[in-house]
């Protein structure tokens, strides 16, 4: 058997589950004992549910860590299905994966997975009707939990900023917990309302227990879709059957700062026991007797409970099976805390008068009823009023209870006695200066209390009455002191010496002769920091122990910081002087680095480098150079250098041949020519040249470009310019863009170059010329290109002229055919084909509001009139179009209704659909068989039956409709009857 524990205390939703947790009950003192009654949540298997309300405690409605779920921003969607970590009881069956929808609601049946979200709110749950994934359908989905089931709509401009619809798995097995929140959603068509207040709330399932609750922050913008109807309750798979929240079973209701919770209410009870525990208690002490004589709750009651202190923490532990196997025992625990009154004492002491004289005193004050017994440190009882006060008590903590003549007893007192101040001070000494000296000094601090003369001693034998001991050694004292009444203290003084003061001297020679970067190091040991370095004799001192100098002897003298001195002696060496020359051999034009030069050196210290750049150092002293001007440096192995300047000759061979500049067009190439002894060239700039590396590459540049090439032999080199001379490509211009009617003509006009071609050539009379004629039957796009300008040169790029045909106009109108009552006013429209419409003329213009726009309101006129109105449409091309309306009078506000039709997709008749006649809206317009079954139900206009309920065609015969709806002026008309299906 596995068990589960849940600790009440530490979960904010369910920390509440059971009501009873942090409960503190108080005893009069009097009563030893007692009984513990509480009432706990009654668990049973979720076959059905049973909803209550809880206080407002959400948890975060947004969180960094939560699945933002941003396929429901398209409005009417579910999620894709969501994989849970852990089962999910709920109405019998345990769920792995859910889908949320974004109007406000979960499912557990994955077949919605990324379907449409249906919006109507119209029949009450349990509802079994309707088609999965349409969006029009009113369908309440299977296995369902419905928060806030209303038409949201979270979509940008619905919803205001911090919209955020997420799921996320809380808490640890087995009490996770799945929260779907929809934070700051709006509502469908209510932007007024919905993105002032937008709609928050959450759903939580809890792991184990089944429980389900819906927390609402803010819940009161109506849709317009459902007119605020909304759902508050939970639907099982099968849709037969359901709990809804009082009041909120599709209805129109509001929430703010509200909580419900749904808890399992099936015919099997999952309470097992209720056990009582000290807290931290490995056993129970008493087991609970349990009945349930309240729907939904458990009476459990532990009999004569002893707390065995006068303050007491218990554990209640209730024990409930779980959802997803009896087997397994889920665990809720409560602290409780009982404690027995006391009556109160105020305590007070007062000092010994020295340490070690047991002479304090302790007084306590009790309330209650005396006569009283105290007892000091657990000590016998004694008998006095109060206040009572002990006498002769040691310093230190004491402890002090009362009891009343009742046997109240006051709370343990602590008290701590203080000593009487003792005899105590001070002294400051001096360290003996030097090792080995006697310079050491003690002062004494006159004792603060205690009564003058005081006296002092370094032997406790021989006293003074002066509180300074001089010309003392290192050592360690115990220094005496007492008053005048002998009352004595001492304290130790250690007087402290130097360790004695020592040096040592180390040198670094001088590196190039005539440097003063000779070092001196001095190391210092002993006497007292900071030590101090003079090297004049003591003229002038450093505390760095480091000198540099020039070569020669040294006395340097070393001080510490008491002035002790000691001195050491030190030379310093310096090697010979660096000097260097060379012999040069000069370098051909190109024959590479072939120039040489040669380098003696001689002094300094040994192993020499040379170096031409003053970076690069090398060991032999030839260097292959190119001819030119350089500064040659020699170093020794310690960074001793000199330097001198040398030259190289160089005789140049290379020729070049000036070049003439050549013209072409745009888009065109020639080849360039160098003629030169060079052997490598470079040619700038690289734009518009196929090889900027050889001697002729071919130019091709887009305008006039002036190139550089250079030639080079060797380390010789010479420069010539070419200027490629580009005639610009001319821009062909095809005209402005043609409007025409069908069967018109249109004339080009290009400009730009000399010769031309228009493509395509279909409609033209010649796609060669300027200036062609076109007769196209649609909408046609010409380009154009120039082939030859008067520079012989080609366009790059085309131009377009589009040329507008309008079509034979369609006018469709709106209503085609329409019914109304004498005096009724709606609004005709007409809608042409064409887009470029933009006169409208209606006839005649009896009994309209404007007969020139396109959507005019009309007034009827007498019952039994029949008006046909024609409109003619033009566009700004004065291309025509007509279209119709026929309006009939009827008598009205009416509805009436066809007495058969015959839905066999003939596209006539295939509708059972009411006849409106001043009628605004409809409450409900439904259709029964002979039996009483419900085929179809509606409440919109123009919506009617098709002859099939669920899918299947019902067969002809007579069925019952029922009709209510709501006319202009707000009357309501109801009717029923009968209609014949013809196949």
């Amino acid at each position: 058997m596995l068990v589960f524990h849940f600790f009440s205390g530490t979960v904010s939703a369910q920390g509440i589950f059971t009501g009873i947790n942090n409960t503190v009950i108080s005893l009069p003192c009097t009563q030893p004992c007692t009984n513990l009654n509480f009432q706990v949540p009654h668990l049973k298997s979720d076959e059905n549910y049973q909803v209550v309300t809880i206080p407002y405690t959400p948890y975060p409605y947004t969180t960094l860590a939560g699945n933002e779920l941003t396929a429901l921003y398209a409005d009417d969607r579910y999620s894709q299905a969501i994989n849970l970590p852990f089962p999910l009881c709920f109405y019998g069956a345990v769920y792995n994966q859910v889908v949320v929808g974004s109007n406000g609601l979960l499912t557990f049946d994955v077949a919605n997975a990324n379907c449409a979200n249906a919006y109507t709110i119209s029949p009450t749950i349990p509802y079994a009707l309707g088609s999965i994934c349409q969006q029009f359908s009113t369908y309440y989905p299977r296995a369902s939990i419905m928060g806030a089931y209303s038409d949201l709509d979270p979509t940008p401009g619905a919803s205001p900023l911090g919209r955020k619809i997420e799921w996320r798995i809380e808490g640890t097995a087995p009490f996770r917990r799945f929260i779907a929140s929809w934070n700051r959603v709006g509502v469908y068509s209510n932007n007024t309302c919905g993105l002032v207040n937008p709609t928050t709330f959450q759903i939580v399932v809890n792991e184990s227990t089944a429980v389900i609750e819906v927390f609402f922050e803010n819940l009161v913008c109506p849709d317009a879709s459902n007119s605020g109807r909304t759902i508050l309750g939970v639907q099982d798979f099968t849709r037969s059957k359901a709990v809804a929240a009082p009041g909120k079973n599709a209805t129109i209701w509001t929430a703010i700062n509200e909580g419900y919770r749904f808890i399992p209410s099936g015919a099997a009870s999952r309470f097992v026991r209720s056990e009582l525990y000290l807290l931290n208690g490995a056993t129970p002490i008493a087991t609970a007797t349990s009945s349930t004589p309240t729907p939904g709750f458990v009476d459990i009651s532990f009999s004569n409970v002893c707390p065995p202190t006068s303050s007491q923490q218990y554990l209640v532990k209730t024990i409930y099976s779980s959802c997803i196997d009896p087997a397994q025992f889920v665990i809720i625990d409560d602290t409780i805390t009982i404690n027995r009154q006391s009556i109160s004492a105020t305590i007070s002491m007062t000092p010994t008068t020295c340490s070690g004289v047991n002479n304090g005193t302790i007084t306590i004050s009790p309330t209650g009823t005396s006569p009283y017994t105290f007892s000091l440190d657990g000590g016998p009882l004694v008998v006095g009023a109060a206040p009572y006060t002990f006498n002769n008590i040691s310093s230190g903590l004491h402890t002090v209870i009362a009891y009343d003549v009742n046997g109240c007893a006051t709370n343990l007192l602590t008290i701590n006695v203080l000593n009487g101040p003792p005899l105590t001070t001070t002294a400051n000494k001096t360290d003996v200066l030097c090792n080995g000296g006697a310079t050491g000094t003690i002062t004494v601090t006159q004792p603060a209390v205690g009564t003058a003369p005081f006296e002092y001693s370094l032997d406790g034998t021989t006293w003074q009455t002066s509180n300074v001991f001089n010309g003392l050694a290192a050592n360690a004292y115990t220094v005496f002191f007492r008053e005048s009444n002998g009352c004595q203290g001492s304290l130790l003084v250690t007087v402290d010496e130097p360790t004695a003061l020592t040096a040592t001297a180390v040198f670094v020679p001088v590196v190039c002769n005539g440097e003063n970067n000779g070092i001196i190091t001095i190391t210092s040991a002993g006497g007292v920091t900071p030590y101090q370095y003079s090297i004049d004799g003591g003229t002038t001192w450093q505390s760095n122990n480091v000198f540099n100098v020039s070569a020669g002897p040294y006395t340097i003298t070393i001080r510490d910081g008491n002035n002790c001195t000691i001195t050491q002696t030190q030379n310093v060496t310096e090697p010979s002087a660096l000097t260097a020359s060379s012999v040069n051999g000069p370098a051909s034009c190109d024959g590479g680095n072939d120039g040489i030069i040669t380098i003696n050196a001689s002094g300094g210290n040994s192993g020499y480098e040379y170096s031409l750049d003053g970076t690069t150092f090398q060991s032999s002293n030839i260097f292959n150079v190119a001819p030119g001007s350089y500064t040659v440096r020699v170093k020794d192995n310690l960074g001793c250098s000199t330097s001198f300047s040398t030259t190289v000759a160089l005789t140049n061979t290379l020729t070049l041949i000036k070049q003439t500049d050549p013209t072409i067009c745009e888009s065109k190439s020639t080849q360039l020519e160098l003629i030169s002894s060079g052997t490598e060239y470079s040619w700038t700039p690289a734009t518009g040249l196929s090889d900027t590396t050889i001697y002729n590459p071919v130019a091709n540049p887009i305008i006039t470009t002036a190139y550089i090439v250079t030639s080079t032999l060797g380390r010789c080199v010479a420069s010539d310019t070419v200027i490629v001379n580009v005639n610009p490509a001319p821009l062909p211009n095809a005209g402005s863009d043609g409007y025409i009617c069908y069967g018109q003509n249109y004339q080009l006009q290009a400009s730009g170059g000399m010769q031309y071609k228009w493509t395509p050539n279909a409609y033209l009379n010649d796609a060669t010329i300027a200036s062609p004629i076109s007769t196209p039957p649609k909408d046609i796009t010409y380009t154009l290109t120039i082939l030859s300008d008067i520079n012989g040169c080609a366009s790059l790029v085309t131009d377009e002229i589009y040329i507008d045909v309008t079509p034979p106009i369609k006018v469709k109108t709106f209503p085609f055919d329409s019914i109304g009552y004498s005096g009724d006013q709606f609004q005709i429209l007409a809608v042409p084909s064409d887009s470029d419409v933009i006169n409208y003329t209606w006839i005649p213009s009896k009994g309209l509001s404007n007969p020139g726009i396109p959507n005019p309101v009309v007034t009827l006129g007498l019952n039994g009139e029949v008006i046909q109105y024609k409109v003619i449409t033009a566009t700004i091309a004065g291309c025509i179009g007509e279209g119709f309306v026929t309006i009939r009078v009827y008598k009205g506000p009416d509805i009436y209704m066809p007495t058969a039709f015959s839905p066999n997709n003939d596209g006539r008749n295939d509708r059972f659909v009411p006849i409106p006649v001043g009628i605004k809206s409809l409450n409900y317009f439904r259709v029964y068989n002979r039996w009483g079954q419900l085929l179809f139900s509606t409440n919109r206009l123009h919506d009617g039956w098709d002859g099939k309920i669920g899918g299947i065609k019902q067969g002809s015969g007579v069925y019952v409709w029922m009709i209510e709806a709501i006319t202009n002026n707000d009357r309501v008309i109801t009717k029923k009857g009968t209609v014949s299906i013809i196949r």
